[in-house]
């Protein structure tokens, strides 16, 4: 599935995720390859800031956004994945409420990252992972965590095992925030593989999170020609070693990292980030959605 319209950011933002508002949109994202720093900035409704970053939060990496009972929440990993942070952004006065994410009845793994989160018949859920289980996290009034299903997906295994070499394969899952559409819930996610190349796919989630399809998403070559990127790429092998890059960012091609999705204007919007550079909006006419739903519903797809 060939996306539409690509628009590149003009702000330095690493796997920014854009989310709407009431008049235009806002971003939150990591700044630059330098520092680990995240920070949410207000844009027109052609992706123009209209004014200046919002106080940073160190250490806060890859947010996840989803607006749920008049608040914007935000999920963000710590300490290069191994912790989560959640919280509340409050746009009118410009703050970040992140807190130390709170789990029941689970063990935490020792790396946590790209917690994508979903609301569902009005309450708040994360998908925790998509593969080789799906585990489902209910979030409670108080932001506390715990599991709310746990079971192989029988349609995303036969999926996985048609379509991705495992034995290449470093992580499959993460991925966007997703929304709701006819019935189902819709996120992008990526399959990177060892040689630092990622793919992405949109996934449907239907009744009781059960997968019910997954289609590739094509960003096509334009999405590594952008002029931000390659002036950031080249700063970068000029002065990586100055601000202490790890050496395989300077070695990244062809990263397409989705973060962030909403539906605005008859497009799917997926904000993409870029070789942990930039970040570009993705737009895909929500016509090829449909196309893809209707199939869904037909008696002999698969």
């Amino acid at each position: 599935m060939k996306v539409d319209e690509l628009i590149e950011l003009d702000i330095d933002a690493v796997n920014g995720s854009v989310f709407p508002l009431a008049a235009g949109y806002g971003i939150i994202y990591n700044n630059s390859y330098r520092r680990k720093r995240a920070y949410i900035q207000r844009l027109d409704e052609h992706f123009h800031p209209v004014a200046d970053p919002m106080p940073k939060v160190t250490g806060a990496e890859d947010p996840r956004v989803i607006f749920h009972r008049g608040a914007h929440r935000v999920w963000c990993c710590h300490g290069d994945g191994k912790g989560m942070g959640y919280g509340t952004l409050d746009l009118d006065h410009q703050h970040l409420r992140l807190r130390p994410l709170s789990l029941r009845n689970m063990q935490r793994r020792e790396r946590e990252k790209n917690w994508c989160p979903l609301v569902k018949e009005g309450r708040l859920y994360v998908v925790y992972s998509l593969y080789p289980e799906l585990v489902i996290l209910a979030v409670d009034e108080e932001g506390v965590h715990e599991p709310h299903l746990a079971e192989p997906s029988v349609y995303l295994h036969d999926w996985v095992s048609r379509n991705v070499d495992l034995e290449q394969v470093v992580h499959l899952g993460g991925g966007t925030n997703y929304v709701e559409y006819r019935g189902y819930n819709l996120a992008v996610f990526h399959v990177k593989y060892k040689n630092l190349v990622y793919d992405n796919y949109l996934v449907f989630l239907g009744d009781n999170f059960s997968v019910q399809r997954v289609v590739p998403v094509d960003y096509g070559e334009a999405i590594f020609a952008g002029a931000r990127l390659q002036q950031l790429t080249r700063e970068l092998h000029e002065n990586g070693k100055a601000f202490s890059v790890p050496r395989y960012r300077q070695k990244l091609q062809r990263v397409t990292f989705s973060s962030g999705l909403f539906l605005a204007n008859g497009f799917l919007h997926i904000s993409v980030g870029v070789n942990d550079l930039t970040t570009v909006v993705a737009r895909l006419g929500l016509d090829k959605i449909d196309s893809e739903i209707a199939d869904i519903s037909r008696p002999d797809s698969g």
